[in-house]
């Protein structure tokens, strides 16, 4: 039997993601609405592969969060990493999820949950394994019906490098 560690729900009740032990896969499970029949068994589903990426970007998911709005799910992974993916999701009409970012961070995540009151986008809150707490603004642009992440250039310079050689007002787009 395979064991579920983590998992999380759409708003709506009609999507679940999880993870399984021992794989470094997340799998979507659609179901209907309460009350609408079903027209077959669901059956759980592969969506996203996190095996032989580059950078160290791969591996089994210590733990996943879903943004209130089913925009946003940050993924983290088992110790010793010290990177969080974030992806684009949009459950309706169609599922469909995309790679937006990773952050590296400096140490382990320990914990990590999306601020639920945000109009123009979320923040995610990291506590990492140093004891050290960061607020990661993410604010959508709409661009061609397109919806990337904008993080503030001071929280992309705390996570990820030096951005020295930019300007304070500068934002980057991943």
């Amino acid at each position: 039997s395979k064991v579920v560690t983590t998992a999380c729900w759409s708003y709506d009740g009609c999507q679940l993601l999880f993870t399984i032990e021992g794989e470094a896969k997340v799998y979507q499970l659609s179901l209907n609405p309460v009350g609408e029949p079903m027209a077959a068994t669901p059956r759980a589903r592969p969506i996203i592969s996190l095996e032989g990426h580059p950078d160290g970007i791969s591996g089994e998911v210590s733990m996943m969060e879903w943004e209130k709005n089913c925009q946003r799910l940050a993924i983290a992974f088992k110790h010793p990493s010290t990177l969080i993916a974030v992806f684009a999701t949009k459950i309706k009409p169609l599922f469909d999820i995309k790679p937006l970012v990773f952050l590296r961070g400096p140490s382990s995540p320990e914990a990590m949950k999306f601020c639920e009151d945000q109009s123009d986008g979320g923040i995610l809150t990291v506590c990492w394994s140093t004891g050290q707490v960061q607020h990661i603004p993410m604010h959508f642009e709409v661009a061609a019906g397109d919806r990337s992440v904008v993080l503030s250039r001071s929280a992309v310079g705390e996570i990820s490098g030096d951005f020295s050689n930019e300007s304070p007002a500068q934002s980057r787009v991943y």
